[in-house]
């Protein structure tokens, strides 16, 4: 990856074919991680769950939130804002994706 540009392209199994990330918007050591993927299917899936006492999630997991993300038009802001769960107090960054898919 290079360090330097506005844009970087992510790939991996969360994206097969791909995405786009702002560079400003991760902190370098959250541009290249492995962990598991506690998925979110849809913003109410999020708001029903996040801060379920019983969510099984830790500090080093993803979280997707599928069904929320932008579809493409230039300047269409984020649809889906991912909190960090309550259970997770004390942690100040974690990854958090949004997806159409």
């Amino acid at each position: 990856m290079q360090d330097k540009g506005a844009l970087v392209v992510l790939r991996g199994s969360l994206a097969p074919e791909g995405a786009v990330l702002k560079r400003s918007a991760a902190t370098p050591d959250l541009l290249n991680v492995t962990g598991r993927a506690v998925v979110f299917t849809s913003l109410h899936d999020l708001a029903e769950r996040v801060d379920d006492p019983d969510l099984d999630v830790r500090p080093d997991d993803v979280l997707v939130l599928q069904n929320a993300g932008p579809v493409g038009r230039a300047g269409m802001p984020e649809a889906g804002y991912l909190p960090i769960p309550r259970k997770l107090a004390g942690v100040r960054d974690m990854v958090r994706i949004s997806t159409r898919v």
